[in-house]
């Protein structure tokens, strides 16, 4: 098996929000709050998101459960895969400096894993609302004057 292409460097629009690995995923696997998550992909076809530098494996993980579940088909997984990338999604590359002096304090302040203090580290940092479904991220959110975004 080869690996794919990498993406070849494109221009984006500056983004909007930054977009939860749970809303994304839920784009290739059937979710319980479907107008919500169809709303920010509409809204994102327009404009541009910003995601942690690891949202990838997030996403490719629930994606790959799904799967395993037969929840959804093995073809229709790649092809989700290999055609986010064709969406206008800017990955963060200061994630990974941040994690010691913002991310790690903010997981402990609001009792909430790295990998979600992450997204409220980036929403801190770019003054941008954050597309999630994730009941403990939103309460962290409000917690920590993040806005959650309304498509």
């Amino acid at each position: 098996m080869t690996a794919p292409p990498t993406p070849a460097p494109r221009t984006l629009p500056p983004p909007t929000f930054v977009l939860g690995y749970d809303v994304a995923s839920s784009w290739g696997v059937p979710v319980a709050r479907p107008f919500y998550t169809s709303a920010v992909l509409t809204r994102l076809l327009k404009t541009a998101a910003v995601v942690p530098e690891y949202w990838l494996f997030q996403v490719a993980e629930v994606i790959r459960t799904a799967a395993v579940s037969g929840r959804v088909t093995a073809t229709a997984t790649a092809d989700f895969l290999a055609g986010i990338w064709d969406l206008p999604i800017h990955l963060d590359a200061e994630t990974r400096a941040r994690v010691a002096t913002h991310t790690f304090p903010l997981a402990l302040a609001h009792a909430i894993p790295i990998e979600c203090a992450a997204y409220l580290e980036l929403c801190l940092r770019l003054n941008l609302p954050l597309a999630t479904t994730e009941a403990a991220l939103i309460r962290a959110a409000g917690a920590a004057g993040v806005s959650i975004f309304a498509p």
